[in-house]
């Protein structure tokens, strides 16, 4: 079977990561993540209901965006997300574990 390049090739720089969240992880690894200028995407891992809050606020920070599922409380906040990343033209995915 062929290998896709685009998976198989090392990573050529290191992402550097704001975390928003909460529990140990958090503690040990960020800040308010979309406040870094140094960073390079924001991690959401907060619960549900604020999910919406922070990605229109790493957007707002021209960061792009990987979010904790549930993505959003309901259609109109995922609508709302969607289109803040596309209004910025920033990618936003759902972390599905």
């Amino acid at each position: 079977m062929p290998r896709n390049h685009a998976f198989s090739s090392p990573v050529s720089r290191v992402i550097r990561w704001g975390i928003i969240g909460c529990g140990d992880v958090t503690d040990m690894k960020s800040g308010p993540g979309f406040q870094k200028a140094d960073l390079d995407a924001v991690y959401i891992a907060t619960p549900p209901d604020s999910h919406c809050e922070y990605a229109l606020l790493a957007a707002k920070a021209g960061k792009p965006a990987y979010i904790e599922k549930p993505f959003a409380r309901n259609s109109t906040a995922g609508q709302t997300i969607q289109a803040a990343f596309q209004e910025h033209n920033l990618p936003v995915y759902v972390a599905y574990y």
